[in-house]
């Protein structure tokens, strides 16, 4: 699962955000990676989330891509089968701890309440 995006400063591109064991969170230019990609997956599946965007949602989603971009690959099972209750301790950045780590799924879904698509405090990411 990741994120599928295009930039206005290079239209042309489709680029895509997750998070993987090897890499953690990174950023890839589809033209890039496409080649490979038959080597693991059969096919890829893409689903267009039809919202209306505003300036407001691109400025969250820069500042969510610089924090998280870097951060580690993890999946806590403590996180999968129990409550995960939010860390007393205040953010580093705006919308991410420094030392969080990112399930694949999990990344997407932190990216949804960080643009207001989910609501964010009613349910933890993982």
């Amino acid at each position: 699962m990741a994120l599928v995006l295009k930039f206005e400063t290079d239209a042309d591109e489709v680029y895509f955000v997750e998070a993987t064991s090897n890499k953690g969170v990174s950023i890839s230019k589809w033209s890039s990676v496409r080649q490979y990609l038959g080597e693991f997956y059969q096919q890829v599946v893409l689903r267009h989330l039809e919202i209306p965007r505003n300036d407001e949602m691109a400025s969250r989603l820069e500042i969510f891509l610089q924090e998280a971009v870097g951060n580690r690959y993890g999946m806590s099972t403590a996180k999968l089968f129990f409550n995960h209750r939010p860390s007393l301790k205040p953010k580093q950045g705006a919308f991410i701890d420094s030392d969080r780590t990112f399930f694949c799924s999990e990344l997407v879904a932190k990216a949804y309440k960080v643009l207001g698509i989910l609501v964010d405090g009613e349910k933890p990411s993982s």
